[in-house]
């Protein structure tokens, strides 16, 4: 069975990563807590990794490096209750907490690709 090649999920997942950075460049905790615009615009790019996480399916297992995919999907999804509001704490937790670790996952995960022949394989 083939599976589609994960290398454009990969690269959302760092596209999001590099605008989360530049969104909180700056920021610490307290200045993140008090800007609605960049908690938003965080919370919309962590979304947007979730989304590409959840598309790798069978490769998060693979790629299971530094950070647990699956777990920071999770985090991710807890972003968004049912009612809408987002706990500014939680999305500043998960930056300082897992963003460069999940990065370099990511990154050692495209190196892996590279040249191999683990996409046709799979």
């Amino acid at each position: 069975m083939t599976v589609n090649d994960p290398t454009p999920d990969l690269e959302v997942v760092l596209e999001n990563i590099a605008r989360i950075e530049r969104f909180v460049a700056g920021c610490d905790e307290e200045s993140f807590r008090n800007n609605e615009q960049v908690v938003f615009a965080v919370q919309y790019a962590s979304l947007l990794m979730r989304a590409a996480v959840d598309r790798l399916g069978e490769w998060t297992e693979v790629f299971q490096l530094e950070v647990p995919w699956r777990d920071r999907a999770a985090a991710c999804t807890e972003l968004t209750p049912a009612n809408g509001q987002v706990d500014p704490g939680v999305v500043w937790q998960m930056i300082s907490a897992d963003l460069a670790r999940l990065q370099w996952s990511a990154m050692l995960a495209l190196n892996q690709l590279e040249g191999s022949d683990e996409v046709e394989s799979r």
